[in-house]
């Protein structure tokens, strides 16, 4: 899969726009199949990765979380379900340091967290 293809679904699931020669495409979040049960039962997994990994860093949860989030969101996108971590990274990082959430460098292992958590669960 080209980069381009990669970067314009990380920015589609981040509702951002993405640009193509001299047109704007705008995109919207994919559609989330996530329950609220599911939801829950992850955030409770994303938290005791966050107290055994982070949690003395002195960072809150609340400012990791949207890292797991996002890992687990590109994980959940039907269009990323052969793509592997090693293809998916740079267009995820594009993504995460276009979204200005974060240094990549300190956030980078919560997101693939994030995305190994779905592809255990799929």
């Amino acid at each position: 899969m080209r980069m381009g293809i990669l970067l314009a679904i990380v920015l589609s699931l981040m509702g951002l726009t993405a640009c193509h020669g001299d047109r704007r495409m705008t995109t919207t979040p994919a559609a989330s199949a996530v329950t609220d049960s599911e939801s829950m039962d992850v955030d409770h997994t994303f938290q005791r990765h966050y107290d055994s990994h982070y949690s003395k860093t002195g960072y809150a949860y609340s400012q990791y979380r949207p890292a797991y989030r996002y890992g687990y969101d590109l994980a959940s996108d039907s269009r990323n379900k052969d793509v592997e971590w090693t293809a998916m990274e740079p267009a995820a990082r594009s993504g995460w340091d276009s979204s200005k959430m974060g240094d990549w460098e300190q956030y980078k292992d919560a997101v693939r967290y994030g995305w190994e958590t779905k592809r255990k669960k799929s």
